[in-house]
């Protein structure tokens, strides 16, 4: 866990961009281990690095994510694309986008 989770710091103290995601080898058969360890690596990452935006995939996993980090609460601040508003916690960051896995990520999503 501590080595992904300072992959992924470095991946974005440099390139400014990181990607936490399940691999498709199977070293654990449990769908709900598999969405904490996600989300424990995730929570991780942002207690240690400024992120601007938070792009979530999958409604179980963008649910286990959000509780991990205590956030019950967010709110529409603009949208991405036609279906796909940004959220923010009352905090204000990072901006959240959430979808289902069954499409692909609108280019409005990505950095210019």
């Amino acid at each position: 866990m501590h080595a992904w989770v300072r992959t992924t710091c470095t991946a974005l103290a440099e390139q400014g961009v990181a990607m936490l995601a399940i691999g498709r080898v199977k070293a654990v058969d449990s769908a709900p281990l598999l969405e904490s360890r996600l989300a424990q690596a995730m929570t991780m990452v942002l207690a240690q690095m400024d992120v601007a935006r938070l792009l979530l995939e999958g409604g179980t996993t963008a649910r286990t994510a959000l509780d991990r980090l205590q956030w019950r609460q967010l709110q529409t601040v603009a949208l991405a694309a036609t279906d796909l508003p940004a959220l923010c916690p009352t905090e204000g960051v990072p901006r959240v986008f959430i979808k289902p896995g069954s499409y692909d990520w609108p280019d409005s999503v990505w950095p210019k």
